[in-house]
């Protein structure tokens, strides 16, 4: 799927990541740094960065053809390599979330007799998926605006 009736696939694609994934973010460090809030809504943020992932790899993908029509050039692979980043650092805030809920849920289980190391881990936990939010965010403003320089500094149109 290159083109959407005439238009290229990509430009279309991209906006649902670029709005859900700083929004993912915001709640990913909230349940990282709140419990009651992890409880509450920690699977369903952990199920959002999951199929955050689906929606990066599909932009990424439909991105591919757009490589294609630049000829490779530098401006595009710095693109690309933007958004392969983007994309796993979403990837490891998925594995934070996901740790961190796990982890959480498996200290709330009553007579669960949770390790005492769980809670320290936890906590460190918390800290490097706040971080990764933060940082993934980043990247993604970083990938969005190496992607708009193509549009605006009239590359694509010249190919």
């Amino acid at each position: 799927m290159n083109t959407w009736s005439g238009l290229p696939t990509h430009p279309l694609v991209v906006h649902a990541p670029i709005v859900l994934l700083p929004l993912l973010a915001l709640a990913t460090i909230a349940i990282a740094l709140r419990s009651e809030w992890r409880q509450r809504f920690g699977l369903a943020v952990a199920i959002g960065d999951f199929l955050l992932i689906g929606l990066l790899l599909f932009a990424n993908h439909t991105g591919e053809f757009l490589m294609v029509k630049l000829q490779y050039q530098k401006v595009a692979h710095e693109h690309q390599n933007l958004a392969e980043t983007t994309r796993n650092l979403a990837a490891l805030m998925f594995l934070g979330c996901g740790f961190v809920v796990g982890a959480g849920r498996w200290s709330q289980r009553k007579g669960s007799g949770s390790p005492s190391w769980l809670k320290p881990l936890t906590a460190v936990a918390s800290a490097v998926t706040v971080l990764v939010a933060v940082v993934t965010t980043v990247w993604l403003f970083r990938t969005g605006h190496a992607g708009a320089k193509i549009v605006y500094d009239g590359v694509l149109k010249n190919n």
